[in-house]
C-alpha cells in the first residue's frame, strides 16, 4: 500500500472523534494551549480521557506538542491532512465521472446533528 493511504489512514483515525475534531478546531488560527486550558473547553469529559484524545491526534501528526518547563503545550501538527485529501481525490477522480456529479445535489435537513440526504435530480 501507498504511504499516502497510510498516512491518510493515521488523519482519518484522528478525525473520527467529534471531540478530537473540536480539539483541532481549539487549536486552529494558531492556538498553543495546555492540556488543561483544553480539557476547560469539555466539563463532561475528564482530563484523562482528553489526554487520550491529544495522544491520538499526536500519533495522527494532526497536533504536535511541546514542552514549557512542567507544562505540555498542544498547537496543530504538520499538514498531514493534505495525503487524506489526496486519497479523497484518488477514489473520486477515478469512480464518478462529471456528468454523474453534476446529477447529485446534497441537501441538508434542517436542524443540528440531521445527516445530509442524497438526492438524484432528473
Amino acid at each position: 500500500m501507498s504511504n499516502w493511504v497510510d498516512d491518510a489512514d493515521l488523519v482519518f483515525r484522528g478525525l473520527t472523534d467529534s471531540t478530537r475534531r473540536a480539539i483541532l478546531g481549539l487549536l486552529s488560527g494558531g492556538n498553543e494551549l495546555s492540556v488543561n486550558e483544553i480539557a476547560a473547553h469539555f466539563p463532561e469529559i475528564g482530563r484523562t480521557a482528553i489526554s487520550a484524545h491529544l495522544r491520538v491526534l499526536r500519533e495522527s501528526d494532526l497536533v504536535a506538542e511541546s514542552k514549557d518547563g512542567r507544562q505540555r503545550l498542544y498547537r496543530l501538527g504538520p499538514n498531514r491532512a493534505g495525503s487524506a485529501l489526496d486519497f479523497l481525490r484518488q477514489v473520486y477522480s477515478t469512480s464518478v465521472t462529471p456528468a454523474v456529479s453534476d446529477e447529485i445535489t446534497v441537501q441538508r435537513k434542517k436542524g443540528p446533528g440531521r445527516p445530509s440526504r442524497v438526492r438524484r435530480t432528473a
